[in-house]
Parts: C-alpha cells; sequence; structure tokens
C-alpha cells in the first residue's frame, strides 16, 4: 500500500478505523432504514455454487428454512429488534430499503447486538413474487440491497458488505394483491 498509494485517505498504510458510508451517523437514511445489515460471504455455499439446485444444500438448518413448500434465505435478527416488529422465529418477514425488498425467514439470535441484521450476501436463485425489478425476491438476493458502488475508488472490489435496512413482517397475500 505504502508503495502503491502511502496518501490514499480509503486505504491507509497503517491500520485505523474508516466508518462505513451508510450507519447510525447517516441521518435521515437511518432514520428511515434502522438496522445494520451485514452480509459477508455464505457459509455453505461458494458464492452460487450448491445454491438454489434443489442439492442437499437446502437441508443445513442454517442455509435455507423450509416453509410452506419453500426454501427461504435466511435473516439473522436480535431477539429485541424482533420483538419490537412483533416478529418470532421462523416469520417470513421484507428485509427492503430504497434499492429494493427481499423475502426471508427469521432466525432469532443474541449474537448480534440491537440495531445490526445478518444474511449471507449471495445465492442462486432470484425469484421476485411480482413484477421483475418491481416486487420483492423471495429467492434471497440480499445483494440487492447492497450498494453498487467500489469499495474503494482504486478497487475493483464491491462494497457488498454492508448498508441500512428495515424489517417488517410479510404475508404473501400482501404482494399478490397489488
Amino acid at each position: 500500500l505504502e508503495r502503491f498509494d502511502p496518501n490514499d485517505p480509503e486505504r491507509p498504510t497503517m491500520t485505523k478505523y474508516i466508518p462505513s458510508w451508510e450507519g447510525h451517523h447517516s441521518g435521515a437514511l437511518y432514520q428511515k432504514y434502522p438496522l445494520q445489515l451485514i452480509s459477508p460471504h455464505p457459509r455453505f455455499s461458494f458464492h452460487t455454487m450448491g445454491d438454489g439446485k434443489d442439492s442437499i444444500i437446502n437441508d443445513i438448518k442454517d442455509h435455507r428454512i423450509l416453509i410452506d413448500g419453500y426454501y427461504y434465505w435466511i435473516v439473522r435478527i436480535n431477539s429485541r429488534d424482533a420483538e419490537a416488529r412483533s416478529i418470532k422465529a421462523n416469520d417470513l418477514v421484507k428485509v427492503f430499503n430504497d434499492r429494493g425488498a427481499v423475502i426471508c425467514a427469521v432466525q432469532l439470535t443474541e449474537r448480534l447486538p440491537k440495531g445490526t441484521v445478518h444474511s449471507y450476501e449471495s445465492c442462486a436463485v432470484y425469484d421476485p413474487v411480482g413484477e421483475p425489478g418491481e416486487s420483492p425476491d423471495r429467492g434471497g438476493c440480499i445483494n440487492q440491497l447492497t450498494p453498487s458502488r467500489m469499495i474503494i475508488k482504486k478497487s475493483h472490489a464491491t462494497a457488498s458488505n454492508s448498508c441500512l435496512v428495515q424489517i417488517e413482517a410479510w404475508q404473501p397475500e400482501e404482494e399478490e394483491a397489488s
């Protein structure tokens, strides 16, 4: 880093804290979307390999949850955040922001602090419940919610790890009626 660009403020040669571009400091955006979504690489599939192909990976309890004959992607949420939204374990929820919406199954956890939710970043299924691009996806494409920007100006890495979202209970009839 020092040889490449020692004065690059986005990649300092000495490790230091750099706040996320979306977070509790984001003012009006944070008021609208008060949950910080973290979306690391999937634990059980490599990007989309093995996912969404009716493989045995769907039977892994922490990969997808079978609800009414459909395997839903999982979003993990602190029980206090879930309670504030009248959400219980295995409920279907809409995770959304201005970029899109994804229908997920809830897994409650105390491993996340209040205000933070977790869902793996990639899946192999895009399954909109209505008009593609205009309706929520029930396949689990969490990356729809993350920014399309690069993580830094001098890199080709995408910034798909952190964004602000809101979560609310979801019923399939809601989208079918609209």
